[in-house]
């Protein structure tokens, strides 16, 4: 697993380094919280490959301390994410990671096809169907870029190309069940104003 990457370097190198590798655009979503107090968000990805070369898989990784994870307990290997929370179409297979704290690394989303490689393709023909839930703990109020590395081999851990996911559109939000059922009923009760308004008025003769 990749550590815990100094920002500022992020930030200087995001320019030069989106425009030379393969493009990820992401979309983030804010989802109604079922646990007081937890701001649950997804992550919708269209992957790309515009580098030349085939590409055995991604992992885009979730910062150590803006993001957490719906954990479910593994006999065999401890706390994993659930695999309810992260999605990827047909032909291809993922798998998260969560935060190892002990070691200090980061969580990550690991994706590629499941038969071959990903071969080039242009940014217009990205593939969608990539998702992730998790918890927002940002201070910056909504989700922003991820760092991501891909690999020329399946099996490989040498990276041959880094990243930063690209914003497709802006933050959307889901309403609060709450503020949904209040949003229902102000419309019945102005769908019930409305109606007693263009009651016609009878001749009483």
């Amino acid at each position: 697993m990749r550590p815990i990457r100094n920002v500022s370097l992020g930030v200087a190198l995001l320019w030069c380094m989106t425009s030379q590798a393969s493009p990820i655009f992401y979309t983030a979503t804010d989802l109604a919280d079922d646990i007081a107090g937890e701001d649950l968000w997804r992550y919708d990805y269209e992957v790309a490959n515009t580098t030349g070369f085939d590409i055995g898989y991604f992992a885009i990784y979730f910062d150590i301390f803006d993001t957490d994870f719906r954990l479910i307990s593994d006999p065999f290997f401890g706390d994993e994410i659930d695999p309810a929370d992260y999605t990827t179409p047909l032909g291809w297979s993922g798998t998260g990671l969560p935060h190892d704290f002990f070691f200090g690394d980061e969580g990550q989303f690991i994706f590629g096809m499941d038969a071959g490689l990903f071969g080039p393709t242009s940014a217009a023909n990205a593939v969608p169907g990539f998702s992730v839930t998790f918890i927002w703990n940002g201070l910056s109020g909504v989700p922003t870029s991820q760092f991501f590395e891909y690999f020329d081999d399946p099996e490989g851990f040498i990276p041959v190309g880094s990243s930063f996911t690209q914003l497709r559109e802006p933050p959307q939000s889901v309403p609060e069940p709450g503020n949904t059922a209040l949003l229902i009923g102000l419309g019945l009760l102005a769908l019930a104003v409305r109606r007693r308004r263009t009651v016609p008025i009878r001749d009483g003769a």
